[in-house]
């Protein structure tokens, strides 16, 4: 059933590629105070990078966090708002910093969808005054969603 919601259900290529959730988002949009769903990850996706693009730098008078994530009211687990600088148009990449790195865990890897499908949401909290200016792009790119062997 279709729902109008953009990445409302899981996309899995059965062929061994590499899938992606993106989008592209301004500071105006509805609803990123809270979090918007950007799309759905299928159950054992593997998690393998993200980008996050600031065409546009944000504005809001004292902050603008963006993060992306799994976990309800604070989605930062996949993208944390440290992750990124809003007011400096740049491509943020955070990366996988190897097995002592407590912070990284969670996100790369099947750790975040290994109960099933799962949801991934936008959030943006500016603070101050009000932005008038920002546009950004998220891509998530992750593997199959295949069953544990």
């Amino acid at each position: 059933m279709t729902t109008n919601t953009p990445g409302s259900t899981a996309r899995q290529d059965p062929r061994n590629v590499t899938n992606t959730i993106r989008w592209r988002f301004t500071f105006a949009d509805p609803g990123l105070a809270v979090g918007v769903q950007i799309g759905v990850l299928p159950q054992n996706a593997f998690l393998l990078s993200q980008f996050l693009e600031i065409v546009t730098a944000f504005n809001a008078g004292t902050t603008n966090p963006i993060s992306v994530g799994t976990v309800a009211a604070v989605y930062n687990n996949i993208h944390a708002a440290t992750d990124n600088v809003p007011g400096t148009p740049n491509i943020y990449a955070p990366v996988y910093p190897g097995p002592t790195a407590v912070a990284a865990v969670g996100k790369y890897g099947r750790s975040l969808t290994q109960a099933g499908d799962t949801p991934v949401f936008l959030k943006y909290t500016p603070t101050g005054t009000a932005a008038s200016t920002g546009v950004g792009e998220f891509v998530l790119e992750f593997e199959g969603g295949f069953p544990d062997h």
